[in-house]
């Protein structure tokens, strides 16, 4: 069954997470919901922040974002060691946003580190949507969303939908809401 999406407006999205001092039964428990919840919704990653948990572990859907890898991969206390210097725009959506899109600037490559499932600390090197991806998702453990990184004129034509959002008229739950924009190969992270 998968687990309620936290939205626009709630506080926990917007505090930096905990680090996760041990890979434990909870925890795993914890990345498999996560799983379900990110199929649910047919998202490309889901942080933990999103389902109201204060940890720093998110989930990234290979499926959706790379021919050559598939399935999930849990990211637990990542951190982003290297930007690289290229720069790339594209729309952005976000399940705890929707129906929220808009162009994002982000590095095309970042060398990352995080701790595996299995306790293993790892570094991978990652470009294009995998790199957005990943900076989209490791921004939610550090209280930051999409939307922060737009520009004056783009928060403008969003602020209404904001609005409705957090009045709960617009639905977060993956029977309700469109998880992608008509006419659109942006995809809700």
């Amino acid at each position: 069954m998968p687990l309620e999406v936290v939205a626009y407006g709630s506080p926990i999205l917007r505090r930096q997470t905990d680090a996760i001092e041990n890979i434990n039964e909870k925890i795993i428990e914890l990345i498999n919901d996560m799983s379900v919840t990110m199929n649910a919704y047919q998202g490309v990653g889901l942080a933990a922040p999103q389902i109201g948990v204060s940890k720093s572990l998110f989930l990234i859907n290979w499926d959706h974002i790379d021919e050559e890898k598939s399935g999930y991969q849990a990211y637990i206390n990542p951190k982003i060691l290297e930007f690289g210097d290229e720069m790339v725009e594209a729309d952005e959506g976000c399940l705890s946003l929707p129906e929220v899109w808009a162009p994002v600037r982000r590095s095309n490559r970042i060398r990352v580190e995080f701790t595996t499932i299995d306790g293993k600390i790892s570094e991978e090197t990652l470009t294009g949507m995998p790199s957005r991806v990943f900076q989209h998702e490791n921004d939610h453990l550090l209280g930051i969303l999409f939307i922060d990184r737009i520009s004056n004129s783009e928060r403008k034509k969003v602020k209404n939908v904001l609005q409705d959002i957090m009045d709960g008229e617009i639905p977060v739950s993956p029977e309700e809401m469109d998880v992608v924009p008509a006419e659109s190969d942006a995809q809700a992270v």
